[in-house]
């Protein structure tokens, strides 16, 4: 296989962003603001019983309530709000698909359930994929997507001047699998003034922007990022091909049939057949981003899905950190971080047995 290089350029991209914070910091007035400025056709998933709505004087938007969390069921509103013509989708809140009724973790825990070990580990094997097709549906939307997250205290224990070991508060964590930030251009804290912190950001402009009651500037400082080098006919083909999955002969045929004709060496496609194709191919583009969601065998999990499924039981348990370790330590004989995969496994295995106990 031959691996070649080639000159980086900026391309046109839609928005992935996310808003977290607590309840009452305008989470929601603030994403409709920001999804208004970018203009077009927006499409708000509402999770939260009608919450959106109560701002329907002041945004125009259409509105899809949803009454189940599934991870299945926030990729058919995304899809089906591409698919109707949506510029911009709002997800409010995004925090449902992970602990809200037939989210990840009810899924989860409805898995070990049903199987004969009643291991939650062995669950996520069939839950992961699930999860990350869903991830899958916004990265790969062709809507600017803006989500908004919960957010919970996040404590670690600590040993005080007394030797003793206390809970300290280390700031507010979003209510969703861990490293859900990764997926997003932007992410921004919300506190209860309305102001936002941009936390992380790929756009320069908003590198450690503190923003009171944001809303159109922030819109127009993204739509300016969002632009990229302008883009030949044949360069946007081969864009909307690889946003497909496809190649040229995967389409040939159904191509040919757009154009009316079929094309050869000596008569290739135009400019404006290249942008026929282009339309159609993203119009139709749903129909190429269907995932394979099999769950992974347990043996091919990584040592990262493993310490994460470690956090998640742990979490779900309500077990300190601390409390994690030492009982590592007394049951492996080893630290966390000195664990493989499969004693890992062990590990959580182990920790749902004591628990059981208590």
């Amino acid at each position: 296989m031959s691996l070649t290089f080639k000159k980086a350029t900026k391309e046109d991209s839609r928005l992935r962003m996310c808003l977290t914070g607590p309840s009452g910091s305008g989470k929601t007035m603030t994403a409709l603001k920001i999804a208004t400025g970018l203009g077009g056709r927006v499409a708000v998933i509402d999770t939260e019983r009608g919450s959106a709505s109560k701002y329907a004087d002041l945004f125009e938007f259409d509105v899809l309530e949803l009454e189940s969390f599934s991870p299945e069921t926030y990729i058919e509103a995304i899809r089906a709000a591409q698919e109707q013509g949506y510029d911009v989708v709002v997800i409010d809140s995004l925090s449902h698909e992970w602990t809200g009724k037939g989210g990840a973790l009810e899924i989860n825990d409805q898995v070990a359930a049903k199987s004969k070990s009643k291991n939650r580990f062995n669950a996520w094997g069939e839950v992961t994929p699930r999860h990350r097709a869903m991830v899958d549906a916004i990265t790969n939307s062709s809507c600017h997507v803006l989500a908004t997250l919960r957010t919970k205290t996040q404590y670690v224990v600590e040993t005080n001047e007394r030797g003793k070991q206390e809970p300290r508060r280390v700031g507010l964590a979003p209510v969703q699998r861990q490293g859900i930030e990764y997926e997003f251009d932007v992410m921004a804290l919300m506190d209860l003034d309305n102001t936002m912190v941009i936390e992380k950001t790929r756009c320069p402009d908003l590198i450690g922007a503190v923003i009171e009651r944001p809303g159109q500037e922030v819109a127009d400082i993204l739509k300016r990022w969002l632009v990229g080098a302008p883009r030949s006919p044949s360069d946007e083909l081969r864009l909307a091909l690889r946003e497909a999955g496809k190649s040229w002969s995967d389409i040939a045929k159904q191509a040919h049939e757009w154009i009316g004709r079929r094309t050869s060496k000596d008569e290739p496609l135009t400019e404006d057949e290249m942008r026929l194709i282009c339309a159609r191919l993203r119009k139709r583009g749903l129909e190429f981003q269907q995932r394979d969601t099999e769950p992974l065998p347990t043996s091919e999990q990584s040592l990262e899905e493993a310490l994460e499924a470690l956090h998640v039981v742990r979490t779900h348990l309500e077990w300190p950190p601390s409390d994690v370790s030492s009982f590592c330590r007394e049951t492996m004989g080893k630290a966390i971080e000195d664990l493989s995969a499969k004693e890992v496994h062990q590990l959580i295995a182990a920790i749902e047995e004591e628990a059981k106990k208590g």
